[in-house]
């Protein structure tokens, strides 16, 4: 990864305590997202795989989604079986070993669509390691439904890219859309009340 692209990928703001470890956490929004475009809102900015769409999970007036073909895949984090895709949420966050994190998305795909994080073993996401992808852990095949995913951070990662992948079967183009997407230090919830019938937002909080 260039160190051009390593800089626009750090966080910087909110302090979580793990394990005796100070790490600066920064939620790129006030509703405690740690993504910089989890919505789709600014086109495909700050997403690598797939392409802006129109379409939105919530129909949200100028949102879209992230529409998804594996004949999309390529460098530098993309796939190379014609029967997955996938897509990395940007910016790199930097994580301490024991730091839980939530991570969650609106999706739809013809095929089961799973979620993990990308593991580094240095802050800024500079030295690619393991990952946690567990494919058991998926959604099947289907319109608009939500996925969620809890991870604890395991010893020797120090940063973390959240990847959101769909596909199964090699001989299948993967098509569908990712939107919505969340990656906190708290599970995320309608950042509405349901009384006025909004849920196009999230947010970590009833308050928003």
């Amino acid at each position: 990864m260039s160190t051009s692209r390593r800089s626009t990928l750090r966080r910087r703001f909110a302090i979580c305590f793990v394990l005796g470890v100070a790490v600066a956490v920064t939620p790129a929004r006030g509703d405690g997202n740690l993504l910089d475009n989890p919505e789709l809102d600014a086109g495909d900015a700050s997403w690598l795989g797939g392409e802006w769409s129109v379409d939105d999970s919530g129909s949200c007036p100028g949102s879209g989604s992230l529409g998804m073909s594996s004949v999309q895949c390529g460098p530098p984090f993309g796939c190379t079986d014609v029967g997955f895709w996938r897509a990395f949420a940007l910016p790199c966050v930097d994580v301490a070993p024991g730091m839980t994190l939530y991570q969650s998305a609106d999706v739809r795909s013809n095929q089961i669509t799973f979620l993990y994080l990308q593991f580094f073993s240095d802050p800024g996401c500079g030295s690619p390691g393991a990952d946690n992808a567990d494919p058991s852990l998926y959604v099947p095949a289907g319109d608009w439904q939500t996925i969620w995913r809890t991870s604890v951070i395991p010893a020797g990662v120090l940063s973390i890219v959240p990847v959101f992948t769909s596909g199964g079967f090699a001989s299948t183009n993967v098509t569908g859309n990712v939107d919505r997407a969340w990656l906190g230090l708290e599970e995320r919830i309608f950042a509405d009340d349901f009384e006025i019938e909004s849920t196009c937002r999230w947010s970590s909080s009833s308050g928003g």
